[in-house]
């Protein structure tokens, strides 16, 4: 606690509460020793606090890439007239692109279909896991207040169903204080 205006009612180290006064607008002089004279003023200062949060995420380690054969079959549609191009066969995988035009108040729609093979590719455990970090890093950044830094971390890692799983704490030091003004 750094006190530009009042008085610190809580030390380092102390364990706070949320909505707790940290500052007082009141200070307290000694002009000699019999007599004391008391000032009310608005508070001021700043609070940084280690504060721990429950962290968790997932990341999923096998993913479906789409490897495209360079087979392709064509539809041509002309006012509602459908027109499979010679010796067109049906792919158990595609993609279809559509583009349409109106060529002389004829509606014309061409599809195209791409033969994919769906592959399953493996993502690497440890860059998963430096992905996850970094996620939650960022997570913890968006959700507080101003983080000055995160340390402590302490996750514990398991697979289940092809995905990788964290959880654990984190402590951060930020800015808790919150200016309230006390009636």
């Amino acid at each position: 606690i750094v006190v530009s205006k009042g008085t610190a009612i809580v030390q380092k180290d102390m364990t706070v509460k949320k909505g707790e006064v940290l500052i007082l607008g009141k200070v307290v002089y000694n002009k000699d020793t019999e007599m004391e004279e008391t000032r009310y003023l608005k508070a001021e200062g700043r609070v940084l606090g280690k504060t721990m949060y429950d962290i968790s995420a997932s990341k999923v380690l096998v993913k479906e890439v789409k490897y495209y054969t360079g087979r392709k079959n064509i539809e041509i549609n002309i006012n509602n007239k459908v027109m499979n191009m010679p010796f067109s066969k049906t792919f158990q995988n595609f993609e279809t692109k559509e583009y349409s035009y109106n060529i002389f108040g004829n509606e014309i729609v061409l599809k195209i279909f791409s033969e994919y093979k769906p592959i399953r590719e493996t993502i690497n455990k440890e860059e998963a896991k430096n992905v996850l970090l970094d996620e939650l890093k960022k997570k913890i950044i968006e959700s507080t207040t101003k983080v000055y830094d995160i340390y402590d971390l302490k996750e514990e890692y398991f697979v289940m169903n092809d995905t990788l799983y964290v959880k654990g704490t984190v402590s951060v030091l930020e800015d808790i204080g919150e200016l309230k003004y006390i009636k």
